[in-house]
C-alpha cells in the first residue's frame, strides 16, 4: 500500500477506536454513582477507555502487513499499555484539577468551565502518549515509540479538549460525546502519521511485482526484510526471498545494508552475505559495525534513490 493508503487506514482505525470506546464510556458514566469512590471511577474509566483505544491502534502494524497473528499480538500490547496510560492519564488529570482549583480558580464556575476541562484534557494527552507509543514499545523501537508518543500527546490533547468542552457546552447530549470520541481517535491517528513520517529515516517503495508501489516507512533502527512472518517487511510473494534476507541498520542517522542470503544487489552492485551481517546481529559496537559496513558483507550509507534488489523484488530508498 502507498503512504496515502496507509494513512487512510490509520485514520479509519482512529475513528473505529473512538466509536468502540464511546459506548464503554457511556456505560461507566451512567454507573458513576455505583462506584465506591471517585478514585475507583477514575481508574476503571481511564483503564477501560485507554485499553480499547490502545488495542485498536496496536493492531495497525499487523493490519498493514496483512498478518493476523501480528495484529492480535499488537492489539494485546496496545490493550495493556493503553489501559495503563488511560488510568495514569486520568489520575494525572485529577491531580492537575486539584492544583488548578486551589491556585487559580476563584469560583465554582471557574472550576466547571475552565479548570475541569483543561485538567482532563491533559489526562487525555497522557492517554494518547501511551497509546501512540505502544507499538514502538512492542517492537523495541525508540524512533517509533517517540513518534507515537509525540503524535499521541498532540492528538490526545486536541481530542480531549473537544470532549471536555463538549461536556461543558452540551452536557446532556450523548451524541455530542460520540462525535468528540471519534474526533479524539482521528486526531491521534492524524498526528501520529504526521510525526512518524517526520521522525523516520525515510521509506522504501517496491518497484515491481505483485505489490508494486507499496511503501514502507523506516521508523526503527533495525529493519529486517524477508519472506518470514517475523520480518518487518515481508516479501513472501516474491521469488528467491529467504526467510530473513537483508537487514537495514541505522548508525549515526545513516542506513547500512547487510545481506544474510545471496541475490542482493545495491544499484546493480552485489552485496554478499558474510561476517559483517553476523556481527551486526550480535550487536557489536557502532565503530565495529561501521567497519563491517565498509567491507564486502555490508554496504552503506544508503543514498536517496538507491535501488536494493532482493531476489525478484526491487526496493527504492527515499530519504528524508
Amino acid at each position: 500500500m502507498t503512504l496515502f493508503i496507509r494513512r487512510t487506514i490509520f485514520g479509519i482505525l482512529g475513528i473505529t477506536a473512538g466509536l468502540v470506546a464511546w459506548p464503554f464510556s457511556e456505560i461507566v458514566l451512567g454507573a458513576q454513582h455505583g462506584f465506591p469512590s471517585l478514585l475507583a471511577f477514575t481508574l476503571v474509566s481511564g483503564f477501560g477507555i485507554g485499553a480499547i483505544i490502545g488495542a485498536v491502534f496496536g493492531s495497525a502494524s499487523g493490519i498493514f502487513l496483512g498478518r493476523l497473528r501480528r495484529a492480535a499480538v499488537g492489539a494485546a500490547w496496545g490493550l495493556l499499555i493503553g489501559g495503563v496510560g488511560g488510568a495514569t492519564g486520568f489520575l494525572i488529570g485529577q491531580g492537575v484539577l486539584l492544583l488548578i482549583a486551589e491556585q487559580f480558580a476563584a469560583t465554582v464556575t471557574d472550576v466547571h468551565t475552565a479548570a475541569l476541562p483543561l485538567s482532563r484534557a491533559i489526562g487525555w494527552a497522557v492517554l494518547g502518549a501511551f497509546v501512540g507509543a505502544a507499538d514502538g514499545i512492542r517492537a523495541r523501537s525508540g524512533v517509533r515509540g517517540r513518534a507515537g508518543a509525540v503524535g499521541g500527546v498532540l492528538g490526545g490533547l486536541a481530542g480531549g479538549i473537544v470532549i471536555e468542552y463538549g461536556q461543558v457546552l452540551l452536557p446532556a447530549e450523548p451524541y455530542a460525546r460520540l462525535a468528540a470520541f471519534v474526533f479524539l481517535g482521528f486526531t491521534i491517528a492524524l498526528f501520529f502519521a504526521l510525526v512518524e513520517r517526520r521522525l523516520s529515516y525515510g521509506l522504501l517503495r517496491l518497484l515491481a511485482g505483485p505489490f508494486k508501489g507499496t511503501e514502507y516507512i523506516i521508523n526503527q533502527r533495525r529493519i529486517t526484510v524477508g519472506s518470514g512472518d517475523e520480518c518487518d517487511i515481508v516479501l513472501s510473494d516474491y521469488r528467491g526471498i529467504a526467510e530473513r534476507h537483508i537487514t537495514l541498520h541505522e548508525r549515526a542517522g545513516e542506513l547500512y545494508l547487510f545481506a544474510h542470503a545471496p541475490a542482493v544487489r545495491l544499484n546493480d552492485e552485489e552485496v554478499r552475505p558474510g561476517d559483517g551481517a553476523a556481527a551486526a546481529d550480535r550487536g557489536r559496537s557502532d565503530d565495529e559495525t561501521q567497519r563491517d559496513d565498509r567491507g564486502s558483507a555490508g554496504t552503506g550509507p544508503l543514498k536517496y534513490e538507491d535501488v536494493i534488489a532482493v531476489g525478484s523484488a526491487k526496493l527504492l530508498f527515499m530519504a528524508e
